[in-house]
């Protein structure tokens, strides 16, 4: 789920923080919970608003309006995706205009585009999240090579919708993280890790789920963070507490064990 902090003593910013990004300058743009963005110029002491976003008709989402993803590459490019608007929004000018460059094309309003990355030749990889677009085409990984004007699918997976993508500088890997498994959905690549050593060209599974069951699993995984080789993924479970995994890739093409690193204490 989005993340459930309490901002009220930041000058500026209306109900809960959704996501953030600092640009290499060290300018800090956050979103909230009401499709506005905002600006800081000294390290989140204080915001203004800089953009609203339109939102979309017949909006589907527990989390409509949270400026989930916000994503700043390195070319300072800022890129906005907002779950129940199907799009993704690219600045080039600070966040004064924005324009849609990617849309999930689903049949309602309730996807868009949950992760974004970027690899070391400057290419941008974006993770579909749509329920709608099922049984025209699976959720894809999509790559742009001209600072995300213009997208191609290089991958697609047999799951409801995907979770991430990530690059890892440290080896040049590209991981896409895959959803639960969902009732009338083709399930065959849910709850898994996969990896592509060639810019997406080619995959494959480097966590596997365990068990093949009609049900959600134990290796749902949301968040990922890298440390050299180290890969750490957070569980993404409802009603229960949550835990942080990892896996060392010594790039071999099989799929890891992971190790518990952490158990959060709650729910």
């Amino acid at each position: 789920a989005a993340s459930d902090l309490k901002v009220k003593s930041v000058p500026g910013f209306s109900g809960q923080m959704a996501g953030s990004a600092f640009t290499s300058n060290g300018t800090l743009f956050a979103g909230d919970n009401n499709y506005t963005l905002y600006r800081s110029d000294n390290n989140g002491t204080t915001f203004r608003a800089v953009y609203h976003f339109v939102p979309q008709v017949n909006p589907s989402s527990a989390v409509t309006g949270y400026l989930w993803n916000i994503f700043i590459d390195s070319r300072n490019y800022i890129f906005v995706s907002i779950p129940s608007t199907n799009r993704l929004y690219r600045s080039t000018n600070w966040g004064a205009t924005f324009r849609q460059v990617l849309n999930t094309n689903g049949s309602q309003n309730d996807g868009f585009y949950i992760a974004m990355t970027e690899d070391n030749q400057r290419n941008l990889y974006a993770a579909t999240y749509c329920n709608s677009i099922y049984p025209q085409q699976h959720p894809a990984v999509l790559k742009s090579t001209n600072g995300g004007l213009n997208w191609i699918k290089v991958a697609s997976f047999a799951t409801v919708h995907l979770h991430n993508v990530k690059f890892n500088p440290t080896n040049g890997y590209l991981y896409a993280v895959t959803g639960e498994w969902t009732y009338g959905f083709d399930n065959w690549d849910c709850e898994r890790v996969f990896r592509s050593k060639d810019k997406g060209q080619t995959w494959s599974t480097v966590v596997e789920r365990p068990i093949e069951m009609e049900a959600q699993g134990n290796t749902v995984y949301l968040p990922m963070l890298l440390d050299g080789n180290w890969v750490y993924l957070g569980s993404d479970q409802a009603f229960q507490p949550n835990w942080i995994d990892r896996f060392y890739d010594d790039g071999s093409n099989n799929a890891f064990g992971v190790q518990r690193a952490y158990c959060f204490p709650t729910s």
